[in-house]
């Protein structure tokens, strides 16, 4: 029971912060999954960035 409450507690905690969702991003076990999301995040900012060098 301790296990599982320290575990809700820091789910608690982690989802309650910006870095909550980065640190549930590292909890998917699947690494295919974690490439997408990563090369889908940086893809949205390159294509940002090259539309707008200016901003």
């Amino acid at each position: 029971n301790f296990f599982s409450q320290d575990y809700i507690r820091k789910r608690l905690y982690y989802s309650n912060h910006i870095p909550g969702a980065i640190y549930n991003l590292f909890q998917v076990k699947s690494l295919a999954k974690f490439i997408i999301i990563y090369f889908i995040f940086f893809g949205i900012n390159f294509s940002r960035f090259i539309i707008d060098p200016a901003e």
